[in-house]
């Protein structure tokens, strides 16, 4: 019986790499997914989405109970067990600007979709890119908070403090502060160059 339950306007970056990469199964054998083994056959990787112009509302509504199917609480009749469920407002403009921002790394020149589809039902989104010319990594010991949100195993240096986000598979990390990490910027923004990134680009030098 679950009484609270709540979503966050973040898209897990597992999602949106294998939504961009499109990259899926006709058929899979097992329900364990492997995730480490597809993301090394993507030619991309993307760090979390969040829309920060998203708003969210509550809803109270009378929660079943898994096992009776019913809403009222075995030790008091006629008393509903009331849960509550935190979910974000649909937008209807069609001129809102609002949107969910994420980076992307791309290599063996992959051109990135206009316009893809992700989630079970297939959502179809639209995509707008602007490409960080020369890019440089940097490598930095002093403290420093991602512009974007943070896959945890995607760290490298010292996590100093985080505000997660319980997603599946994992947790995001909504806002972190980390140092002695790999970055790139560009202007304001700061964005974590990945552990999986930074593995593969040694494995090329060393081979």
């Amino acid at each position: 019986m679950a009484q609270q339950s709540s979503t966050w306007p973040v898209i897990h970056n597992y999602a949106l790499s294998y939504a961009l990469s499109h990259y899926s199964y006709g058929i899979y054998l097992g329900s364990v997914p492997k995730y480490f083994e597809d993301l090394e056959k993507m030619p991309l990787y993307a760090t979390p989405a969040i829309n920060s112009g998203a708003s969210r509302m509550k809803i109270t509504m009378n929660v079943i109970n898994d096992r009776t199917l019913k809403t009222e609480l075995e030790a008091k009749k006629n008393t509903p067990s009331l849960g509550k469920k935190v979910v974000i407002q649909p937008e209807f403009s069609s001129n809102n600007s609002s949107g969910f921002l994420f980076y992307c790394y791309t290599w063996d020149d992959y051109n990135l979709p206009g316009t893809f589809r992700i989630g079970k039902k297939g959502c179809a989104v639209r995509v707008n890119w602007q490409e960080i010319k020369s890019p440089k990594v940097y490598f930095l010991k002093e403290p420093v908070s991602p512009s974007h949100p943070l896959n945890p195993i995607d760290l490298n240096g010292q996590l100093l403090s985080y505000e997660p986000i319980m997603i599946p598979p994992h947790m995001i990390f909504r806002k972190s502060k980390i140092q002695h990490d790999y970055f790139v910027f560009a202007g304001n923004e700061k964005i974590l160059f990945p552990k999986r990134l930074l593995e593969r680009v040694n494995y090329e030098l060393n081979n």
